[in-house]
């Protein structure tokens, strides 16, 4: 059976889990719908250990050995291999939480694990079990035989041995009821015999016993369904240490938290994905205009050696300037090649992929969301209303108030209800009278109970206060100093939000204005290329100008792809701070209690 609590994802890997079978789901079953992940040839050298990552000494990367990807298909890969929610910030840090702290680890895990504890935060599981009604049952059957001093107490000859048998039942069914009382059936009987002749006894052996209702119900502390919905039952509450966060009320809030924790630490992981992905792009980009620019500067290099032993050259000082250049941007392709590998991983860790195996993951084109309503009053109210931190708070905020109110009746003295209704039985036998019992000589002694002839009740109140109520009255004031402060966070929360949403819109302002002015930058340094590249055989532009020439033109592609790549990266930032990152993505995360 389901329970609330554990996030699952309906990738295969996980589903064979049986642990996975409780609580809610990130479901992205019409974001797959965008993304069947292609991946290459035997996908097992990526997943598992595969043949090593092929980026060797040489400085070209073959296309048989590249995993082209997606932005949609790694984001599915990242869903599909996060049992355990990595943080990219996290990768390489001394403090790094996965290896100092796993417990503190986001983890789909961690809803289930809220909704089924037993103890301080507990889950509703534990809180409904206060209202389980609890069987108890004991028996006892014992003989005794004793030596009499005296004849006076039992009648019995001094000397002579009383010999007795004697048994006792107990039988109880107790119920915790909502409004914080206690409702109880119980059944008692006893059995005595012995060896005591008298005129005075009605029977030699007898049992008696009764079938009691006893109800006791608070009256003004600890009193009401609201009380014991949010503290649990009052009875329960220690008087030493008390809290009023066992209920029902709070412990449903308390998985929200936990599934709002959970969506937290998913959005973060689409958002490095996202980001790593587009940093990934950008290399690959840094590393096909440095080849190129490489493979440009071996041909004038080879173009010099030509004109100089033509004897039309410009001399060696130009030859070697053309052979400097060429080994400079050999080494900047080779750096970047590095650079690849590097990236890759960080992106490896985040999709569970192991790292430097398999094939060289290659984005397949630039990364694109969907775009952004620039009105900033409208994505700020969605801010407001979608961001899961603020989520969090408003859940708190209720928390503490529901706390804070049961904790006003906490401090109030304690008056109960106290009453009971039983029936009393008696009889020699337990059950067979033999045709002669009277009213007067009951023999069955259930027969005697269940005709519910001698019956007795009482009822009344019961009261206690301590004399200092000072550890309630404290427990009040820290609930309303931890409202005071949540409330206060969540004014502070709402203005980070919108320093962090106005930065956002100016960052992608910012790259968008890059983005056009380094395309004509681009546009610019390529006539300059082609004009100086078709008259350099003549002999009237210079080796150093057409490899100044060559080297402008690498730069600005490099600007201009940096400037493609922040422009995309601010976009996705400010999804990510309007709060429908996922939404955007159909990527939600449901409750699968």
């Amino acid at each position: 059976m389901d329970h609330a609590g554990m996030s699952r994802y309906t990738a295969p890997r996980i589903q064979r889990n049986d642990s996975a079978r409780y609580g809610h789901t990130a479901d992205y079953a019409s974001f797959a719908k965008q993304a069947a992940v292609s991946e290459p040839r035997n996908i097992t050298g990526i997943l598992q250990t595969g043949a090593a990552t092929t980026l060797s000494s040489e400085t070209r990367i073959s296309d048989d050995h590249v995993w082209p990807v997606s932005l949609v298909e790694v984001v599915q890969l990242a869903l599909n291999n996060s049992e355990v929610v990595l943080v990219d910030a996290q990768f390489l840090s001394s403090s790094s939480p996965l290896l100092n702290a796993p417990e503190s680890v986001a983890s789909v895990y961690d809803p289930a694990i809220q909704a089924t504890g037993v103890a301080g935060a507990r889950g509703s599981l534990a809180a409904t079990s206060d209202f389980v009604p609890v069987l108890t049952a004991r028996s006892i059957y014992g003989g005794d035989n004793v030596i009499q001093n005296n004849s006076v107490s039992t009648g019995l000859p001094a000397g002579s041995v009383l010999e007795t048998d004697s048994g006792n039942l107990q039988i109880s069914l107790e119920q915790q009821l909502v409004t914080g009382g206690n409702l109880e059936l119980r059944h008692n009987t006893t059995f005595d015999q012995n060896n005591v002749t008298s005129p005075t006894n009605l029977f030699p052996n007898v049992y008696e016993g009764q079938l009691a209702v006893e109800l006791s119900q608070p009256l003004w502390g600890g009193a009401g369904e609201f009380f014991t919905a949010v503290a649990g039952p009052i009875d329960l509450i220690s008087t030493r240490a008390p809290s009023v966060d066992q209920g029902i009320l709070i412990t449903r809030i308390n998985e929200q938290l936990s599934q709002n924790d959970f969506q937290i630490a998913l959005r973060q992981l689409v958002k490095d994905t996202g980001d790593v992905y587009q940093d990934l792009y950008l290399t690959h980009e840094r590393y096909r205009i440095e080849t190129n620019a490489r493979d440009a500067a071996e041909v004038i290099w080879q173009r010099q050696q030509a004109k100089s032993a033509a004897g039309t050259g410009d001399g060696l000082a130009a030859e070697a300037q053309a052979e400097e250049n060429y080994y400079a941007a050999e080494a900047r392709v080779k750096d970047i090649l590095s650079a690849i590998k590097l990236t890759e991983n960080r992106l490896r860790r985040l999709i569970g992929q192991e790292p430097g195996h398999g094939f060289v993951i290659r984005p397949t084109a630039a990364p694109q969301i969907d775009a952004v309503s620039d009105d900033w009053e409208q994505s700020l109210k969605t801010a407001f209303a979608r961001r899961p931190e603020l989520n969090e708070t408003f859940l708190t905020i209720q928390s503490l108030q529901m706390q804070r109110s049961a904790s006003m009746s906490l401090t109030k003295p304690r008056l109960d209800l106290v009453s009971n209704f039983h029936v009393n039985g008696f009889g020699d036998r337990p059950f067979n009278d033999s045709g002669r019992t009277t009213p007067l000589r009951p023999n069955s002694y259930y027969q005697n109970l269940l005709r519910a002839e001698r019956t007795g009740w009482f009822a009344g109140i019961q009261f206690s206060v301590p004399l200092d109520g000072r550890l309630n009255r404290s427990l009040q004031h820290q609930l309303e100093y931890r409202l005071a402060k949540s409330r206060a966070a969540l004014k502070a929360q709402k203005k980070e939000i919108s320093h962090e949403l106005w930065h956002a819109f100016r960052s992608s302002e910012r790259w968008s204005k890059q983005v056009t002015e380094n395309q004509r930058r681009v546009d610019a340094a390529r006539r300059q290329v082609s004009a100086l590249d078709a008259a350099f055989p003549t002999g009237r532009v210079s080796v150093d100008r057409l490899v100044r020439a060559q080297t402008t033109l690498a730069l600005a592609e490099t600007d201009y792809a940096r400037a493609m790549t922040e422009y995309n990266k601010s976009s996705l930032e400010i999804h990510f701070r309007r709060g429908t990152l996922l939404e955007d993505l159909n990527i939600s995360v449901r409750d699968q209690g």
